[in-house]
């Protein structure tokens, strides 16, 4: 499948209230220099159809981005969040980016893959779940939830960290969920997947990781993968 030719997204707070909209991103050397701040790949230039902002002020809470394509354009795209606020800011009490999810129907031999990124000098402790026969608790139509997801974590050379098949009720990940306010999945066995796992982080550029999400047996649905910061 090509590209998607004119994506555009919507951002939107936990109330699912509008925040800001993008269709071009316009080439405004403010955002440019917010792109470059953060290591983000470079658009092909001021008239590139891409879409992109830089919110400021945004405080705790729940946000989610709305990608689609411009007259009905359909292909592949990507959607990236940066925690754009420099590093020297930062205060205990500071707003910052701690979880980041997707949440899509995976088709049968298909697969969903969130990457992400690490920066620091020091291991970081992550929450990652791939959540399909849990969504039923959101009123998902019976059958429509992917029903034994899998996960595999990924490096930046694209090497297999860890798997996961399932999650098997175990009473640290419950823990972390609750420490990182995951919604919950009960504490009986089920056939999500979830790894609680601490990943190195190589000063100074940090490292990248990925997740895939698949559905066993050929199996297909709706599922949420989620990477979480454990403190």
């Amino acid at each position: 499948a090509g590209m998607v030719a004119d994506p555009q997204f919507t951002l939107y707070n936990g109330a699912n209230q509008v925040i800001t909209t993008n269709d071009n991103w316009g080439g405004g050397a403010a955002l440019a220099t917010a792109m470059a701040s953060v290591g983000a790949f470079t658009f092909s230039g001021p008239g590139s159809l891409d879409a992109a902002v830089n919110p400021t002020g945004l405080g705790w809470g729940n946000y989610s981005v709305k990608v689609s394509g411009v007259g009905g354009a359909t292909g592949l795209a990507i959607a990236e969040i940066y925690d754009a606020a420099p590093a020297g800011t930062f205060t205990p009490a500071s707003a910052r980016l701690i979880n980041v999810s997707v949440n899509k129907p995976i088709s049968a031999g298909g697969s969903l893959t969130l990457g992400f990124t690490i920066s620091g000098s020091t291991a970081r402790t992550m929450l990652i779940r791939v959540i399909g026969p849990g969504l039923a608790q959101f009123c998902y139509p019976s059958g429509a939830v992917l029903a034994d997801p899998q996960l595999t974590l990924y490096n930046s050379s694209s090497q297999v960290i860890a798997t996961n098949d399932d999650w098997g009720a175990d009473a640290q990940i419950i823990s972390a969920g609750s420490r990182v306010n995951a919604f919950s999945v009960g504490s009986a066995a089920t056939k999500d997947s979830m790894l609680l796992i601490t990943l190195p982080v190589p000063p100074p550029q940090g490292a990248g990781y990925s997740v895939k999400a698949t559905g066993n047996g050929n199996t297909s649905g709706q599922a949420i993968v989620e990477v979480y910061e454990v403190p």
